[in-house]
This record gives structure tokens, C-alpha cells and sequence, in this order.
């Protein structure tokens, strides 16, 4: 969705009109469908991402709490997947192309396999946000969400 496209002008109009319309709480779960929309313009499937990221942190996030004793392990488990979503859409194109090249190089001929997955917008923000989120939790800095 491209922000100075009609779709974006009468996306915003429906967001803005919505905010102003609907009391607090029907207006957060508003702006949640609208968010996910917006993300979810280019490729639906994004969207699936965002949900995935969300609710391993969250349950991460539960578990570093309400379980200190294992709160390591917690907490590699939620560095692993997000960086592991973030490694696979950023970089996993480029190491597979570039091992196939420096085995050419050696004079084997070996096909890439290349996803071709077009890299969601703000991944890596995203990915860092959510990651800090359990880190904070780690630290002491902050309790789990409940709900």
C-alpha cells in the first residue's frame, strides 16, 4: 500500500474515522485488524509472521516468569525462532548463492536453491522489538503480559 495512493487515502479516511467513532477498547482491537491489514496489503501471509513472533514471545515471555529455573532456556528459544525467521527471509538467498558460487569456483557445478522470498516490510525491527521484549522479562525489567 503505497502512501500516497488512493487506496492508502481511503484506508486512512476508514482508520481515522474508526478511532474517532469507537469507544477504547472496541477501538484497540480496531486498530489491531487495521495494522494487520496494512502489513498484510503485499503479502497476506506476513501477517502469519507477525502472529507467529507474537505468540512465541508472549509464551516465552510467560514461561521466563512464571518458570526462573529454565528462564535461559526461555529465552533461547525466542532468540532462536525470531532470529531464525529473520536469518531465513534476509539471508538465506545470499549463503545459498554463495555457496554454490565458491563451489563453482572449486569446479563443481552446484545449483542454488533460492527462495525468493521478497523480505516483509520492518522484519528486522520487528524482530529486535519482540526478541527486547523477552530480554526485559530475563532482566527483571519488566513482568510478562498475562493477556
Amino acid at each position: 500500500m503505497i502512501f500516497h495512493s488512493l487506496v492508502f487515502l481511503v484506508f486512512f479516511a476508514i482508520v481515522f474515522a474508526g478511532c474517532r467513532l469507537l469507544p477504547h477498547r472496541p477501538q484497540n482491537w480496531f486498530l489491531i485488524l487495521a495494522g494487520w491489514i496494512f502489513y498484510g496489503w503485499v503479502d497476506a501471509w506476513w501477517v502469519g509472521l507477525l502472529l507467529f513472533t507474537a505468540f512465541v514471545d508472549y509464551y516465552m515471555g510467560r514461561l521466563v516468569d512464571e518458570r526462573p529455573d529454565k528462564k535461559k532456556l526461555w529465552l533461547l528459544c525466542s532468540v532462536i525462532s525470531n532470529f531464525g525467521v529473520l536469518a531465513t527471509f534476509k539471508y538465506f538467498d545470499f549463503f545459498s548463492a554463495s555457496f554454490a558460487s565458491a563451489m563453482g569456483s572449486l569446479g563443481w557445478k552446484v545449483n542454488p536453491f533460492l527462495l525468493h522470498w521478497v523480505l516483509p516490510a520492518g522484519l528486522s525491527f520487528y524482530t529486535f522489538q519482540s526478541v527486547s521484549y523477552v530480554i526485559d522479562i530475563y532482566r527483571g525489567e519488566l513482568k510478562a503480559r498475562k493477556n
